[in-house]
């Protein structure tokens, strides 16, 4: 998505009026907001139709004149979906539209707050450098902030990239306050541009329009020709270009366009020219981007002395803008500027938009529509202006203290990257683009200027080293201007893995071409030293909802890159040195030292980074089991599989038995507790399990004292009872359980969370099941102490990831009630040989919050309903005749009462999943339809996510 900071203004019409929420109808505001705007309402919707940014008046005049905007596709279904989301009990839910520049997704999503704004308090989210805790916190207060008696759901629009982890803190925050609300507190509708193309489908708005659209733009055409000459209907471009269904041959032949050629030709160096190319350049790569008049006047009168641009929007501050908030005018000292623009730019009026801006003091520029934009700078390139020239221009063009707005829409152009299908361009499109024109050497300018001219800035020089080393291999120059980002911020761990990167890639190369040993040990100990830094730098860096992130580097997410560098070069060491000398396996796996083998002479220098290598590979690999096995970025999103293939590999080499390298003091039935988990997953057989549960048996019997014997030991049964449950060597529950009663009586000792997870697993109370029970636990305080027990050793890797279930209550009895969380995955699987192998769902993508998946009837088979009763944003369940305590992955409207659900676990503790409240029945029907459309937000595990997909 790109920087919100040139978004089209969405203030409200409301001049005049106060901020705070005012009491009775909409309608009544809207009488008061006649007097105001009906002087201008014809030339506002000129501006509009000419292709100026949708402005809250412009909804305000079409309704006083029963004149409606045209409405897309899309608009129905969102109004379905947001209905939707009001009879759920979830108390914040989000809708995603996704549209392409220009084909009217801004003003689609601004029609519906503006046609419910009666029945929702509509509200808009600015663009802020707050941590979305903090915005969270704002919405809850104005949700608050209501009449008690007329509360009403906030209905928000965001373009925000940071909507995810604001759901998260929304959901987070109103558990812990134990808001009660009647109503859902927020619904989200978030607006994303995108430039990739777009599946055909009944909620994607294209720059294509249906038959009906295209019925109604003629419809709306011939109202427009009732009130507008035909000079004027032919500047329309924003209509005119939608209501030819968005056709590159009606921009081609717009005569402004077919002159831009001769005139680019005649007056190459004029400064009107170079303006025009610039706006192109923006609006074409940075759409929705934005120039202010007197910025453009420096542009035309090179001595016109720069005015300071004051910037009414706080970017330290949270803003959030009701439909009640006042409008900026534009100062009238702007007017002779105006006048001046207008003039200097006469041969390219035509096809620019002059708009104002609340944030700003000047009037503001871009050309009419996206598609103009393309077109003119394809005539400029046949003008023999080409747009690497132009953005050369403008960078040269710009100063050290530009302000914030200025800096992002540089950073668009330089470093924003795009996402295709889940993964990330190699570099912005104006790089790519100019880099598929063979012109490497501007690319490599336009990063030097940006460089140069912004010192404190560190990603400009991050992006230049990254194109330095991936496309030039220049791993000398990529290193300095790495060196160049860290030092502009030493604390960014992030930065200093792209200097990992390209010592990383250095290597590989030497590989390829056949190095000597020395030479590749000398780049790999550079590799190594640089990834641990960057190991160092991550672990002090803290979640921003943290208390002590205001003074720490914060990082929403733990950088794990590091670890994952240090993993990736030790596999290249080895490969590299093992094919120059076979003899150098056994070194690096620890059979024998470097200095025992004549031909290892050379290379003594190293003997620390190789012999050191074995167990650093063995500790990262230790964090990978965990950091893999228990989470995932989000819920619908999985990490890559190379990354578990590159550390499976390397442990593999450096850690286990090989029948060409040596003996290895490591055993393959020698795993963790994590390891162990994931054999289900794994696929292997009941053999090698039964296996591994008489390994784990023996080592408990050697050392019955020791937890974590035990624990592998009483793991490897579940597990192996999840494969086979007519395995010979498996125990029962009620002697697993003795096993680990001996070590809970122990008391005031520090456990592992995977130990406190044992121990809901063994004793939680049987459904039904009157019987005595030696065993008295407070189930409450083992729920607080593996929470206690995950905070202290995983919260800080595991911030902002997603916890997988590990296993489930089932309907059996004895072990058959422990349900591995692979089972469900295996039971509800079926392979679709239609499907490409690389796009069937595995237990690792499996998307744990899909209402649909909890509705298959072999899952209700399988799975246990526990009944529980939901109090205060606390969900309970009924374990005997005690209250337990259990998370749950949203927060809900005031449901008190009874409620039923699936009992999972995970690493942090029991988690309830397809919760129904018993209220819920009388709507089951409609939920059930709502759950068939939505795909919730990756870091929000289960709030309703509808994506409403759109090229506009």
């Amino acid at each position: 998505m790109l920087n919100t900071a040139w978004k089209e203004d969405v203030t409200s019409p409301s001049a005049g009026l106060p901020q705070t929420q005012v009491p009775g109808s909409v309608v009544t505001l809207l009488a008061v907001l006649e007097d105001i705007f009906m002087d201008k309402s014809q030339q506002t919707l000129s501006n509009f139709y000419k292709g100026s940014p949708p402005k809250w008046i412009n909804y305000f005049i079409a309704e006083e004149q029963n004149t409606l905007l045209v409405r897309r596709k899309g608009y129905d279904e969102i109004i379905k979906q947001i209905r939707k989301c009001q009879i759920t009990n979830r108390t914040v839910s989000s809708i995603h539209l996704f549209h392409h520049p220009g084909s009217g997704g801004s003003t689609l999503a601004m029609q519906v707050l503006w046609d419910l704004r009666k029945d929702f308090k509509c509200a808009i989210i600015k663009q802020s450098n707050e941590e979305p805790a903090l915005i969270a916190e704002h919405i809850i207060q104005l949700f608050d902030n209501q009449d008690l008696d007329d509360k009403r759901t906030l209905l928000l629009l965001d373009d925000n990239s940071s909507e995810g982890n604001l759901i998260e803190s929304l959901n987070t925050q109103i558990v812990e306050k134990r808001i009660s609300a009647s109503v859902p507190v927020a619904i989200i509708l978030n607006t994303k541009r995108k430039h990739t193309i777009m599946a055909d489908g009944p909620l994607n708005l294209k720059n294509r329009l249906s038959s009906k659209e295209l019925h109604d733009f003629e419809l709306k055409e011939a109202e427009i020709k009732m009130k507008h000459s035909e000079e004027e209907m032919k500047q329309f471009h924003g209509f005119n270009l939608m209501r030819n269904n968005f056709s590159r041959r009606y921009v081609a032949n717009l005569s402004s366009v077919k002159e831009i050629v001769e005139y680019a030709r005649r007056h190459e160096t004029a400064c009107s020219t170079e303006l025009f190319s610039v706006l192109a350049l923006l609006n074409s790569y940075v759409p929705g981007s934005f120039l202010p008049i007197s910025r453009c006047l420096d542009f035309l009168t090179p001595q016109h002395s720069q005015h300071s641009i004051s910037q009414q929007q706080d970017n330290n501050m949270f803003k959030m803008a009701t439909l009640l908030d006042p409008v900026e005018t534009v100062p009238g000292e702007n007017i002779t500027e105006k006048m001046q623009f207008e003039k200097d730019m006469e041969p390219f009026m035509d096809l620019i938009v002059i708009f104002p801006r609340d944030e700003m003091k000047s009037e503001c520029v871009r050309l009419a529509h996206p598609m103009i934009a393309n077109e003119c700078l394809n005539a400029l390139a046949e003008a023999g202006i080409t747009t690497g020239e132009i953005a050369k221009r403008f960078l040269e063009s710009c100063k050290p203290n530009e302000p914030p707005y200025m800096v992002k829409i540089i950073k668009s152009l330089l470093t924003k990257r795009e996402t295709v299908e889940e993964n990330q361009e190699m570099f912005s499109r104006l790089i790519l683009d100019i880099h598929n024109e063979g012109d490497l050497s501007m690319c490599k300018e336009l990063f030097e200027i940006a460089t140069n001219t912004f010192k404190q800035d560190a990603f400009f020089p991050q992006a230049f080293a990254r194109f330095l080393y991936i496309v030039l291999c220049d791993y000398d120059e990529a290193e300095n201007q790495a060196c160049v980002a860290i030092a502009r911020d030493p604390e960014n761990s992030f930065l200093i893995d792209t200097l990992g990167q390209i010592h990383k890639n250095h290597l590989r190369t030497l590989t390829r071409t056949g190095a000597p040993a020395l030479q590749i040990l000398k780049v790999a100990d550079l590799a190594i030293k640089v990834f641990r830094e960057e190991e160092k730098a991550a672990e002090n860096e803290q979640d921003p909802n943290s208390f002590i992130a205001q003074t720490k580097k914060i990082s929403h997410a733990f950088n794990c890159r590091g670890l994952l560098g240090y993993i990736q070069v030790a596999n290249i060491i080895f490969d590299a040195l093992t094919s120059l000398n076979r003899a150098l396996g056994d070194v690096l796996t620890g059979k024998t030292s470097v200095r025992a083998l004549p031909a290892a002479k050379n290379i003594q220098q190293y003997e620390d980074l190789i012999e050191s290598l074995q167990n650093k590979v063995r500790k990262k690999h230790k964090f990978f089991e965990t950091y893999l096995t228990y989470s995932k970025p989000s819920r619908h999103k999985s990490e890559r599989v190379s990354v578990q293939r590159d550390v499976d590999v390397c442990y593999s080499k450096y850690l286990l038995k090989h029948s060409n390298r040596g003996a290895s003091s490591y055993n393959v039935l020698d795993r963790s507790f994590a390891g162990l988990f994931s054999c289900l997953e794994r696929n292997y057989c009941s053999s090698f399990l039964e296996k591994l549960t008489e390994h784990t048996k023996n080592i408990y019997k050697e050392r019955k004292f020791d937890v974590d014997a035990a624990m592998k030991y009483i793991l490897s049964i579940i597990i192996l009872s999840n494969k086979d449950e007519t395995s010979r060597v498996l125990q029962t529950l009620t002697d697993l359980r003795d096993i680990l009663w001996g070590f809970v009586e122990k008391r005031n000792i520090y456990q592992s969370p995977e130990f406190f997870l044992l121990v809901l697993l063994m004793f939680w109370p049987e459904e039904n099941h009157d019987q005595p029970t030696p065993f008295q636990l407070d189930l409450s305080n083992t729920v607080e102490n593996v929470k206690a027990a995950f905070d202290q050793k995983y919260l800080k890797h595991f911030r902002s990831r997603y916890l997988r279930p590990l296993f489930f209550l089932g309907q059996g009895t004895g072990l058959k009630r422990l349900v591995h969380s692979w089972k469900i995955y295996h039971t509800i699987h079926t392979e679709d040989r239609t499907v490409p192998v690389q796009k069937r769902e595995t237990w690792a993508t499996l998307d744990w919050g899909n209402g649909r998946m909890w509705q298959d009837g072999c899952i209700q088979n399988l799975l246990v309903r526990v009944n529980g009763v939901f109090k205060k944003q606390q969900l309970f369940a009924y374990a005997g005749d005690k209250q337990i305590p259990v998370y749950t992955d949203q927060s809900f409207v005031s449901c008190e009462g009874p409620a039923s659900f699936f009992l999972g676990f995970t690493i942090k503790g029991p988690v309830a999943y397809d919760i129904k409240f018993d209220s819920e029945e009388t709507h089951k029907d409609k939920c059930m339809e709502s759950q068939d459309h939505y795909k919730p937000h990756p870091t929000c595990y289960s709030c309703a996510d509808f994506k409403v997909q759109s090229h506009g």
